[in-house]
């Protein structure tokens, strides 16, 4: 608790009539809201409905612009918005004082350098930090992964693919399976017996100790993040979000949850864990760290160098942040992001987690081109991802809103238990689902050739194998598994699930595609695309499209797929064929549901998110919100004369974020607002214990007498006003271009109500 506020709860206590008896817990009324919500300055979660799971409490505050305010640092209470325009401000004026001061010596001539150069010296300790993060976390899940099927005898500390490095895996015996460890590989009942117990055992322990680790230290760690993040980038603020404890179980809870074989991946996380990262890192630079405007272009880069580690694609990881991220996206932000990308790529580079001297993450050689005809398949592989995408949302949303009104929230840790053990169980059954996503994927867009393994190329799928239909039951299995898992209490992300799930759905098109040249489609109609006796289908690139079109389906994105996938697999051939599936999958996600994942949990979770893509048309007015509010006298400060004890009463039993000052009751011409917070510092700061003693918010002090308190200081004189009669889009632009948090609304000067962020999305959102 800040000196302000406990000196501030000396006053409420001073000032209590229930001093005498018992003592006030004066921060009682600064931890609760009013639960009706009159979406008068009162804290953002109230009207929006926040999940159960996050605290409720502090007021949101909002800090008027004035010479007071810029002067001074305002610390955001927890689930308020931060003032756009107030921080812009306050680091105009910063530099302003900066450059004024006579620079002299060395030490100035330091302080100078190292000021103009923050920026440039945090997002490269973000982008080292970041890429050695992503290498931690890869060894460690590679490692884990493996541990479920045996054991390097020579070097435990190796997985699978490194223990047999220099060694066909068939003729590998550093190497050894659990059954032949404990010698019960001859028989087939015990081999089985020991491979499956061994299986589910580590996964159910590895995903329920990172539940423990979620649920009792770190619960901000559980999900992707990237929804949240999207409303941080916002302005939102959520305190412990992105700070060291959420950090560590972050790292340690992604590598175990991902390892457990759950369907989940680690890239969503990333951008969670970057985030924290430059959090962590802007404290170190008081420019970032006392402006939290400034702080957010310093976690806008963060986003880019967590998909450039993640998928080793550093301009996709900057057009995500651009694209998908980011709120406000200055040029000089793209620059620090495209550097910060940069260093994390050539950081973990520099680790080499993969122990491969590979380019991309999921290399792919393929020597035949796509021909137009193909064309068709690839537009059936948009369409369905994109229904896939839109039922996996559907879906997803109804059991997550079932989950929290349930009584399974209450038991987070069995859920995953329960979870992790069924999925396990019929994972086993498929040799599709039983490996781990990323060697899903990579064996899903290698292309079929010589040294290509039997089990996943066509040859003859539907004559002679039963592929087809494996790969039918992985699709559905892992489209089931992933809908379930996602917001369990783990740290999971959508990425790598979503990506398998394409993959998965485009094999299958591949195999249909070619089962129909050879046995329907006429040979003389393909004549000059493909030679008799030859495979006329390049199954590979099918998996490519079909990845980036659910992802597309999913979560909405374009360009950034298209990028992400071409750096994923270092195939240029493929962008073309890569656009049109991202396309139509996207065309088809918007017609059957309206926003991707993320905007859907912003949405299940009530958070103050105004999506600057969005296109409202509400025919309605400003009076016309003010008039479904409900119906409660509006609070106000008078600018001649009000009491100490008036405003301490105010103080404790309201949790309104700001109070507007006007010339009298009668009146109600606005002068101004004041923020709470100022009136709970400068009550601290000047204790006065007669609490009939007057407060000035005027230079009209007539009749307060010669030992009033001037506070006109703290009244910001220019608010934003919006008239009645104004359309709701027009200040819905407002909101989103100025970053505002509140407008009083006026009719020919005198104030009618205050109209905060939370009212207007309420509003739009139910007409």
């Amino acid at each position: 608790m800040s000196g302000h506020r406990r000196r501030f709860d000396e006053v409420l206590d001073w000032f209590s009539p229930r001093r005498r008896y018992a003592p006030l817990d004066a921060t009682a009324w600064l931890r609760n809201v009013n639960p009706s919500g009159d979406g008068y300055g009162t804290s953002d979660e109230e009207v929006l409905g926040f999940d159960d799971d996050l605290p409720h409490g502090a007021a949101s505050t909002t800090v008027p612009i004035s010479d007071f305010t810029v002067q001074s640092k305002c610390k955001y209470s927890d689930f308020s918005t931060i003032d756009w325009p107030l921080e812009l401000a306050r680091d105009r004026q910063r530099r302003k004082n900066f450059r004024a001061q006579k620079v002299s010596g060395c030490l100035p001539w330091l302080k100078f350098f190292f000021d103009s150069g923050s920026a440039w010296f945090c997002v490269f300790a973000v982008g080292i930090w970041t890429g050695v993060t992503s290498a931690v976390v890869d060894i460690g899940e590679g490692w884990m992964s493996d541990l479920k099927f045996g054991l390097c005898q020579r070097n435990f500390w190796l997985n699978r693919e490194h223990c047999c490095w220099a060694i066909p895996s068939h003729n590998c015996t550093d190497w050894q399976t659990w059954p032949q460890i404990f010698g019960a590989d001859h028989s087939m009942v015990g081999h089985f017996a020991v491979d499956f117990g061994f299986y589910v055992t580590f996964a159910v322990s590895m995903a329920v100790f990172a539940a423990v680790l979620v649920v009792f230290i770190a619960p901000y760690a559980a999900g992707s993040g990237i929804a949240e993040i999207k409303c941080i980038l916002s302005g939102f603020v959520i305190r412990r979000y992105l700070g060291v404890r959420t950090y560590a179980v972050k790292m340690f809870g992604i590598i175990l949850s991902s390892a457990s074989g759950l369907s989940l991946g680690k890239e969503g996380p990333a951008v969670h864990l970057a985030s924290c990262i430059g959090n962590i890192t802007s404290r170190w630079f008081p420019k970032y760290a006392n402006n939290e405007a400034k702080k957010r272009e310093i976690l806008s880069a963060s986003t880019a160098a967590a998909l450039s580690v993640a998928f080793g694609a550093p301009i996709g990881g900057v057009m995500f942040s651009l694209e998908e991220a980011s709120y406000y996206f200055t040029f000089k932000t793209l620059w620090r992001s495209f550097f910060c990308a940069l260093i994390a790529g050539l950081a973990v580079r520099g680790v080499n987690p993969w122990g491969n001297s590979l380019p991309t993450l999921y290399h792919v050689e393929h020597t035949i081109r796509w021909v137009v005809p193909e064309l068709i398949p690839f537009v059936v592989i948009g369409i369905l991802a994109g229904l896939l995408g839109s039922a996996f949302i559907k879906l997803n949303m109804a059991l997550c809103a079932w989950r929290k009104s349930s009584s399974i929230s209450k038991h987070p840790i069995a859920e995953v238990a329960f979870i992790t053990f069924v999925t396990t169980i019929l994972a086993y059954s498929n040799p599709f689902t039983k490996m781990s996503s990323s060697l899903l994927i990579r064996q899903m867009f290698n292309n079929c050739g010589k040294d290509s393994t039997p089990e996943f190329c066509y040859g003859y799928p539907l004559e002679s194998g039963n592929v087809f239909y494996y790969i039918l039951g992985a699709l559905v299995l892992k489209f089931i598994f992933t809908t379930v898992t996602a917001g369990i209490k783990v740290p999971a992300g959508l990425f790598v699930p979503n990506i398998a799930v394409g993959a998965l759905l485009g094999r299958l098109v591949a195999l249909s595609t070619q089962w129909l040249v050879n046995n329907v489609i006429s040979v003389d109609s393909y004549k000059g695309y493909c030679k008799m006796g030859e495979n006329c289908v390049t199954p590979g690139l099918y998996a490519i499209v079909g990845a980036a079109a659910v992802l597309s389906g999913v979560m909405r994105m374009t360009v950034t797929l298209v990028i992400i996938m071409f750096e994923l697999t270092g195939s240029i051939e493929f962008v073309v064929p890569t656009m049109i599936g991202i396309m139509f999958a996207k065309w088809v996600g918007d017609a059957t549901h309206p926003v991707g994942i993320y905007e859907a949990q912003i949405d299940l979770c009530g958070y103050p998110f105004l999506d600057n893509r969005d296109d409202e048309t509400v025919e309605a007015s400003v009076g016309d919100l003010l008039a479904v509010k409900p119906n409660r006298e509006l609070i106000v400060l008078e600018q001649a004369a009000i009491s100490v004890g008036r405003l301490v009463t105010l103080l404790r039993d309201t949790s309104f974020c700001v109070f507007p000052v006007v010339t009298s009751q009668e009146e109600m011409i606005v002068v101004g607002f004041i923020d709470r917070v100022h009136l709970e510092r400068q009550l601290a700061a000047q204790v006065v214990p007669d609490q009939n003693a007057t407060v000035v918010f005027g230079s009209n002090a007539i009749s307060a007498g010669p030992g009033c308190l001037h506070w006109e200081k703290l009244v910001d004189m220019a608010p934003i006003c919006v008239n009645v009669h104004m359309k709701i889009e027009i200040v819905v632009e407002m909101f989103r271009k100025l970053g505002l948090r509140q407008v009083l609304v006026t009719n020919n000067g005198h104030l009618l109500g205050v109209i905060t962020k939370k009212d207007l999305l309420k509003f739009v959102r139910h007409n």
